[in-house]
């Protein structure tokens, strides 16, 4: 059985196929697939990045023990994430619909909480779904990363459930690295790493062999869109404490598009 645990609704784009495929499920008996909302939760997440010279990262670790309270922290990188994106099967015609087309991601710790290696199809999957980042408004002084985000839990074979889906294969990336919790922000400090062999981990190489530096981001927790201004305060607090370490900014919102580029033949 495949089942999906969503966080939000999906965006019409993608809503038709999902349910499309969801009542085609139900109507077989077993074997069904489940989409069950979160009902309260809100979608839209806020964020702010950094780009860190390896030789501060000693500095910055003492920072945020001392600010996290996060005393048993042991230098020893407890974030191994693997993230697979995929694209439609169909490529759309082009013309104005073309730029509906976006990409679906798989997301998955690589370790359990124990700390074990979990292999490809036992890790726990999230399907994601990242909207189009909010272009900067004039005059908005506590300017964030903001974007619509739509999680799903995948139990069962979620790789199977996305090619089902309409979707294949696009590329992939591992991010290992660190994380910390300051109130309700998430702290993640990592590097991106490509896979020489598909779904492997173990054959990641550093997309960039010639940058150690790390990527810093500060990431909100799930908010309605009325929690947007309280969260961004939120996230501007915690910038200042990394002030003369770090600079906390928003990323060019053309950047974090959700498009999809389709190779030319």
């Amino acid at each position: 059985m495949i089942s999906a645990q969503a966080s939000g609704s999906w965006l019409p784009t993608l809503q038709d196929q999902i349910h499309h495929f969801t009542i085609g499920q139900h109507t077989q008996g077993s074997g069904q697939t489940q989409t069950t909302s979160k009902n309260g939760q809100g979608h839209v997440q806020c964020s702010l990045h950094a780009q860190l010279p390896n030789s501060v990262l000693p500095k910055l670790f003492e920072r945020l023990v001392a600010l996290c309270g996060n005393i048993e922290f042991d230098y020893q990188q407890n974030l191994w994430e693997h993230e697979i994106c995929y694209q439609p099967e169909a490529e759309t015609p082009f013309g104005a619909s073309r730029n509906e087309d976006a990409a679906l991601r798989l997301r998955a710790n690589v370790l359990s909480s124990d700390g074990e290696f979990v292999k490809l199809h036992d890790r726990k999957w999230t399907l994601c779904f990242n909207g189009a980042p909010e272009p900067p408004k004039p005059g908005d002084r506590k300017r964030v990363t903001q974007r619509v985000i739509y999680e799903s839990g995948i139990e069962g074979d979620a790789l199977r459930y996305v090619e089902m889906l309409g979707y294949k294969f696009n590329f992939e990336l591992v991010r290992k690295g660190y994380i910390f919790t300051y109130n309700d922000l998430r702290i993640t400090i990592f590097r991106a790493y490509a896979l020489e062999a598909r779904h492997k981990v173990t054959t990641a190489v550093p997309i960039d062999a010639n940058n150690d530096s790390w990527i810093v981001q500060v990431t909100s927790p799930f908010v309605h869109t009325e929690g947007v201004p309280k969260v961004a305060q939120e996230l501007h607090a915690f910038a200042e404490y990394m002030g003369g370490l770090i600079k906390l900014i928003v990323v060019d919102h053309t950047v974090l598009r959700n498009r999809i580029y389709y190779h030319q033949t």
